[in-house]
Formats: structure tokens, sequence, C-alpha cells
């Protein structure tokens, strides 16, 4: 009987292994575990959560291995002296959910029966089919005059169930008369894997989120959805483009009856991480219940991660000073590839630093702005990117600044008083606070006539400049007036002196002076002579007076000249004013000269600087001024030493020295270090000096055989702004010697 029992087993065991394999074919299979089964979810026994006891029965779920006493799924009664009585049980029901069977359950335990009055029972619940028994000791039979047990826990067997619905575990007392407590009677269950079948496709919705809008989006973006399934949902899965992009898995418990959770979810992910597949790209969300069943809901996504492309801004009327506070700017820009532009954002800043200004402007396919205008009068700088509707935009392809120019005030001005020593030149005074002055003019008429007479203007710096030739006009007396306009076109005029008096001019008659003045120079003439029959050569020392002269800084020269008329009479006891001006200073006074009786002067100067000395007779009520220029040609001065004389190749020399020759310009002066190598200096170094003058440099020779001896110098050449000469200091020699 046991023999033929066990090959009923192992032939449905075969069965049941073959059933679970093609199954999937058709269904989804998961299984659901309890005690030694669900190691992985504590050894939970909750897929039984079907229980029923009387009140000297018992259920204990100790399927914790490590535990006391018997361990596992036992239903058994109470040990004890009163008899039970019949129907009193101890019963657990694993139920499948909805829509599924149980296919295969592989089980283990223990069966222990002290009286042959109790049914003890495992068995699966098959509808329209007769209980398939697992482990079963029926009431009345089998019953030894010894207790049956079992000795020990087998391993794991499989049963074929075919499509079951529930499990039961119970062990019950059939007797009429009642059963026995005194001795222990279970049903252990310590393995159990039942292998569920689930032929039920799970159903899921897309709701909403930035990937399923119909817009344009862009970065992290996602979708969610809603999914219900009779065994939960086990996962979820986004794939854009046939790529799978995200997926969620769900914390399911399989030791209890619906071993996964339903409900919404939510799927993200970076857009970017797709480059460059961008664009319009079909989605779908897969979700997979316990089971494995599959369902899905699709839709479309419209990706752009990439900012619109730099544009060159083109600003309407040029980027010239004007007088109204409205600019245009407009560019043209390629069809964008995806996301079109929606926007463009504009970023106006004070060209010579400051807050800047950001402003946006929304308008579809947007190729220009109208209207803009700047906070105040000045000179700003406007940079702009777009916008497309994903919202990409970047700073950082914001097109090249353009200006934008306004200037709504007019210049002023006014007539300056002439100089005592040049009556003839007329200076008008112009200030603009904004733009700057653009140009202007200086008329003049005679009173009482009608025609003005424009005079040749030009600007030196904030002054519109013109000189009087009195020469060509009759005499009387003038009226003058002078006009300006300023970059943004706003002009003004006047006629008035910066102390409000009337700008008139008499003009008088003067005669023409000639004035000469140079440096002196003196030179030996050697002339062959005859004296008392003989030849001889005659040395005579003469004095030349040039017009411009070297001399070396901090000494002093004498420069003559003489005033005379147009016949070369002397004009006696005349005064001649000497102004100085250098590259560095501006035009000033500096001293007089008074003509002798034979109309000579002299005048000793110090050569501080490259200079020009202007000489200039003002004339009289009689004479015309006269003016001459000497120039002053002084060369650059510095000092120079070595920190050592000798030296040996792979050692560094420190040269210094000190530019005496000042002002030093604002980033210092720059020195040329020079040796002399094959028969010419040249230059192997340049350096600036500091705003004292003084400067360094460091040397170290290299690739020296031998012992030689190098001489080097500094040489201080022509910069704008430096009023000097070049220059060079003295020779240093250095002994260096090599291997």
């Amino acid at each position: 009987m046991r023999r033929g029992r066990l090959r009923t087993a192992i032939l449905l065991a075969s069965v049941g292994v073959a059933i679970v394999a093609a199954e999937p074919a058709h269904a989804g299979v998961f299984q659901l575990r309890s005690c030694m089964a669900a190691r992985t979810e504590g050894y939970d026994s909750g897929a039984f959560a079907g229980s029923r006891s009387s009140a000297r029965m018992t259920i204990k779920r100790g399927c914790n291995p490590f535990g006391r006493g018997e361990r596992g799924l036992i239903t058994s009664n109470k040990v004890a002296h009163r008899r039970l009585r019949r129907n009193e049980q101890a019963s657990v029901v694993l139920w499948t959910p909805p829509g599924t069977r149980i296919v295969r359950f592989d089980w283990s335990g223990k069966l222990r029966r002290s009286d042959c009055g109790f049914t003890v029972e495992l068995y699966a619940v098959r509808p329209g089919q007769a209980p398939a028994y697992i482990r079963r000791a029926r009431a009345g039979r089998n019953c030894p005059s010894a207790r049956r047990a079992d000795a020990s826990y087998a391993p794991p067997r499989p049963y074929n169930l075919g499509s079951a619905t529930a499990l039961v575990q119970r062990v019950i007392c059939r007797s009429k008369q009642g059963c026995s407590a005194s001795r222990l009677t279970m049903l252990a269950t310590r393995y159990a894997l039942a292998y569920v079948a689930d032929v039920t496709r799970p159903g899921v919705r897309v709701l909403g989120g930035g990937l399923a809008s119909g817009r344009w989006v862009r970065h992290v973006q996602g979708v969610t959805y809603t999914a219900g399934d009779n065994v939960g949902i086990r996962s979820a899965r986004l794939v854009l483009g046939g790529r799978q992009v995200s997926k969620a898995t769900r914390t399911c418990n399989f030791a209890r009856r619906g071993p996964c959770p339903n409900g919404p979810g939510s799927l993200g992910f970076d857009t970017r991480n797709l480059l460059p597949r961008e664009g319009r790209q079909p989605f779908r969300v897969d979700v997979q219940d316990a089971a494995g069943n599959l369902s899905s809901a699709s839709g479309n996504a419209l990706i752009d991660n990439t900012p619109p492309a730099r544009v060159d801004l083109t600003v309407g009327g040029g980027q010239s000073w004007r007088r109204a506070n409205s600019f245009s700017v407009h560019w043209t820009a390629a069809p964008e590839r995806y996301a079109p532009v929606v926007a463009a954002l504009a970023r106006l800043c004070p060209n010579g630093g400051g807050n800047c200004r950001q402003s946006r402007y929304a308008r579809a396919g947007i190729g220009g702005i109208a209207g803009i205008g700047v906070p105040a009068p000045g000179t700003w700088r406007l940079s702009v990117w777009r916008q497309d509707a994903a919202g990409n935009a970047a700073s950082g392809y914001a097109s090249v600044p353009v200006l934008l120019r306004y200037d709504p005030e007019p210049p002023t001005l006014a007539f300056e008083r002439q100089t005592v020593a040049d009556p003839t030149r007329i200076s008008a005074q112009v200030r603009d606070r904004v733009s700057g002055i653009a140009g202007g003019e200086i008329e003049m008429r005679r009173v009482g006539t009608s025609a003005w007479q424009e005079l040749a203007t030009h600007r030196e710096g904030a002054r519109l400049i013109a000189r009087i030739d009195d020469s060509r006009l009759p005499s009387g007396t003038y009226e003058l007036r002078s006009r300006a306009f300023d970059q943004a076109g706003n002009e003004s005029s006047t006629h008035f002196r910066l102390d409000g008096a009337p700008m008139l001019l008499r003009v008088p008659i003067r005669f023409e002076s000639v004035l000469t003045a140079g440096v002196t120079r003196k030179r030996t003439v050697r002339r062959r002579v005859r004296r008392h029959g003989r030849r001889r050569v005659v040395k005579r020392r003469i004095v030349t007076l040039v017009p411009a002269g070297r001399v070396l800084l901090g000494r002093r020269v004498r420069v003559r000249g003489k005033l005379a008329n147009a016949d070369g009479q002397p004009i006696i006891g005349a005064t001649v004013y000497v102004f100085s001006r250098s590259a560095a200073s501006g035009e000033s006074f500096v001293g007089t000269a008074t003509t002798s009786g034979a109309g000579r002067f002299s005048y000793s100067a110090r050569a501080t600087s490259t200079r020009t000395i202007r000489f200039l007779y003002l004339g009289t009520r009689l004479a015309l001024p006269a003016q001459r220029e000497v120039v002053l040609r002084v060369p650059a001065f510095s000092t120079l030493r070595a920190s050592r004389r000798r030296a040996r190749n792979g050692q560094a020399v420190t040269f210094r020295g000190r530019v005496r020759s000042f002002p030093i310009p604002a980033i210092g002066k720059l020195v040329e270090l020079q040796a002399h190598f094959r028969g010419h200096w040249r230059t192997f170094s340049t350096v600036r000096t500091g705003s004292d003058g003084r400067w360094r440099f460091r040397y170290r020779f290299g690739g020296t055989v031998g012992r030689v001896r190098y001489r080097f110098r500094a040489v201080l050449a022509t910069e704008a702004g430096y009023p000097f000469e070049p220059g060079r200091t003295r020779t240093v020699r250095v002994t260096v010697r090599g291997p």
C-alpha cells in the first residue's frame, strides 16, 4: 500500500512540474511563500490568512527555525486532561487572489496523531473537483496501537494541483465520543511554496506629467499613471523611443495573498540623457503584475534640451547717438529644429559698469524688439538671447552686445577771453555731459553788415579754436558767434563770453615783425690766407643758431635770438614771452626776455625733458606778433649696475637701476637690456620700471665656455606720452668663467 502511494506521489510531482513549465506560455505565474520558503520575508506565514480555532485547539505561527519547540505553521490541540467535543478544530486557509489558481504546491511538514478520533489533513480546494489531499490521516482509519507520528521533516515535495483556489490545513475531532487531549495531535507546515497562475492582465492609464502634456519639455520630466491588478503591480517602466529610460519596482511581499500594491505612480528621467534624441518621441508605460503579466499605455512626448542658437543683433538706425529714447533691434535666424522660439530675453547694462536690467519679450517666432528705452542718458550695452517653447534659454548664447546711445541734452558753450600772448586766437569753450562734442564752427561779421564769414575752425579737446588774420581784414569792430553740436545731433549757439559780455573784437593794423631764435652752436672755420708773402691757415670760431639741440638731462643751455622788423631794424627793449610745452604737459608760461640795443636777447633753459620753447613777441599796436620755437631734445637717463662683476657659468647676475628722467609713465617706463654680441648690441630682455623709476632684472648665464667678458647696457626708447628722447646707460662689464 505504501509503495503504491509513493509511486502516485512521484507521478503527480513529475506531471505538476510539466504543467507549471508550460503554464507561463498562457498565463503568468508567481509564488506565494510561507514559513521556510519565505526566508526573505522573515519566515512569514501570512499567506494562510484564514484561520479558525476552537477553545481547546490552537494555531501556532512559529516558522522561524531558530525558535524553541516545534517550528512551523502548526495546527494542533491544546494538551489537557479534558476531552474535545466533536468538530472542534484548528485550521488555516490560503486563499488565492481573485482570478488566480494554484497549479503547483511544494510542501514539507510533519504530522502527529495521538488519538484516532482526529482527522489531520492538508488539502487543496478545486472548484468542480474533488479536493486534492497533500497530507491526510482520517479519523478511525490506519490507527495502530501505538501513536502515529512523522519522525522528522522531509525535504519539500512538489504536488500538482491542476487548478486550486485554496489550501486548507486543519486538525479536527471527528469522533462522536470526542477526542482525547492528553497528548498532542498536530500538523506542522515547515515549507510551503504555492505556484499561482494569473491570466488577468493589469490595467494601466496615463494620468499626466510633462511627457504626456503635449507641450515641449526639457530636462527632468516624467509621467504619472495609475495601475491596478488582482495580484498587484510589481514594476513599471517608461520606454521612450524604443529605449527604457526609467523603471520603478514596488515593494512586494510574496508571503501575503495580494503580494504587490496597486494605485498611482510616477516615472521620471533626465531627458538630456537622450541626446541627440530630441523632437517628437513615442513613449510607453509598461506595468507588470506579480505574475509577470504586462500591459501598456502609450503617448507622444515633445523633447527639446537645446537652447536657441546665438543671433547677431542689428540696431535700427545704427549704434550712433540719438536724441529720442526709443531703440529697436532685430535679428535673422533659421527656424528652430524642434521647439519654436517664443520669447527673447534682453539684458541692458551701463557701458561703464553697474547694475544690469533684464527684460523678457514674449511673442511666437520673435525676430526683433521695438520700443526699447534706456533708464538714463548715456551709453548702454544690450545683449539678447532667445527662449524656446520648452523653456530652453541660456545667457551663454547671448548675442554680442550692441550699444544704445541716448543724449537729449544740447551742449553748452561760451567764448573764452583771448590771452595776451596770442590775441588772434579765438577759443570757445564747449561742454557736453553725455555724448561729447562732434564739431562746431566760429563765424564773424563786421558790425553793421549782415554777412557772416566762417573762420577755419578746429577742435582742441573741449574747445573750438579759430584764428583771425587781421592782415586781410579792414579795421573796425567785429561780432563773433559760435555754433556747436554733439554726437546725438543736439545743437546750440552763442555770441557771448564766459563772463556774459558780447563777443566783440576790434581789429588793429600792425607791421610785421621777425623773430629768430635757436641754440648756439660753435664751430671752427679754417681759411687759407696769404700774409707777408706766405700762405697761412687762419682759424676762426663762429656761432650759429640752430632750431633744435640735444642737451643732457640737468644741463643748462643758452638760447639766443633777435627781434627785428621786416627790414632788419632791431626792435629795442621789447619783451619776448617764453612758453614751454612737452609731451607730458601743456604749454605754460615760463619766463621773459628783453631785447638789447641790437634787438638781441638770450634765455637760459634747463634740460628737464624734451620740450619746445616758444618765444613769442606780442607786438604792439604797430607791430604784428611774431614767434619762434626752439626744441630741446633731452635723452632719457637711467643708472645701471650689476650685482656682481664676476660669475661662473650657471650663476645669475641681477641688473638694476633707476630712471632719473621724470615723469615716469603710469604703467612704468620700458627699459631694454642689451648685450654686445658678435660686434653688435642686441636686446635680450625688456622690463618696466615701477612708479619710482626703479627696475631690476635677474639673468642666469649658460653656455659660456672659457673666460668671457660681457658688456651690458640699458636703452630707454621713445614712448608715447614720455617727454624724452631715446637714451642709454653707461656700459657695465661682467666676466663669466665657464668650463
